[in-house]
């Protein structure tokens, strides 16, 4: 796997998958962005359009939307996961 950051920031899994995001501009040409979505990915995100193809595990994809925004990933240890009583 293989990632780039910036304004337009790209994604490859091996040779099944690229993509690339552009973000829609405003009328001051900063990217468009949402806040406080009610069902939003993230707190704050910018949207734009996605090129690029996929067709890993045979299900063939052309991206067309896209949302960016930076989050961050965390996992417990198997462990330590508490459900509910």
């Amino acid at each position: 796997m293989s990632f780039s950051d910036g304004e337009a920031p790209t994604g490859a899994v091996g040779d099944k998958t690229e993509i690339r995001f552009e973000p829609n501009r405003g009328v001051d040409g900063r990217p468009t962005t949402v806040k406080n979505a009610a069902y939003g990915f993230a707190p704050e995100y910018r949207i734009g359009t996605s090129t690029g193809r996929s067709d890993a595990f045979g299900l063939p994809f052309t991206p067309s939307y896209g949302g960016h925004a930076d989050i961050e990933f965390s996992s417990q240890a198997e462990e330590t996961v508490h459900g509910r009583a």
